[in-house]
């Protein structure tokens, strides 16, 4: 399986974020500069659906789909999300691999 964290390099708390692939999954609460626990994914791939909000304002990355793109190996991964850019609605999103 591919272990996923999300990290919050951004100055804002993030709340109720949820990763989705084949389903959703809840991370939780990520204060500003923090990251969550792994969790295990059967399918993870370099990009995902994600939502969360800050202060009440809903923020979403949406893939249109993941045609052609082949799910990652085993191992530790992180989805690095910096929110929000100079316009304060687009996400910087980066896959590491730990």
């Amino acid at each position: 399986m591919a272990n996923l964290r999300v990290k919050n390099s951004s100055q804002y708390d993030y709340c109720n974020v949820v990763v989705a692939i084949d389903e959703d999954v809840f991370f939780g609460n990520i204060l500003s500069g923090e990251s969550s626990c792994y969790i295990a994914f059967n399918t993870l791939y370099s990009y995902a659906y994600i939502q969360l909000f800050i202060d009440g304002q809903e923020f979403v990355v949406q893939p249109i789909d993941f045609l052609g793109e082949l799910p990652l190996s085993k191992g530790l991964y992180t989805y690095n999300i910096l929110v929000p850019d100079e316009n304060g609605d687009k996400y910087d999103v980066e896959l590491t691999l730990e």
